[in-house]
């Protein structure tokens, strides 16, 4: 999935990172900003701080390291997962795990 459908099929629903906005564990956005975002039509991706861009440089070092240390095989599914029931609860996991 290219990154522009993955961001508009985000608007779709709630993710984990929105959930905790909306509980009001995030300092820095409100429930109101996860409103807005999802009713604007246009796709506005935030500008990567430097911990934001240390954590897509270093993320797939760290899912290496870990299947060496842990001997989990790691996946990378790039897709959105709907929750059966309430279609509107998506999670887009960066991996999931299995034995070797």
């Amino acid at each position: 999935m290219n990154k522009q459908k993955w961001l508009l099929d985000r608007k779709k629903g709630i993710g984990g990172s929105e959930s905790a906005i909306l509980l009001g564990l995030n300092e820095y956005k409100s429930p109101l900003d996860v409103y807005l975002d999802k009713v604007d039509p246009n796709i506005k991706e935030d500008i990567p701080t430097l911990p934001m861009q240390a954590g897509t440089i270093l993320e797939p070092l760290v899912a290496e390291l870990y299947s060496k240390e842990t001997s989990y095989k790691l996946k990378n599914p790039n897709r959105i997962y709907k929750h059966k029931k309430y279609k509107f609860l998506i999670g887009t996991p960066d991996r999931f795990s299995e034995r070797r």
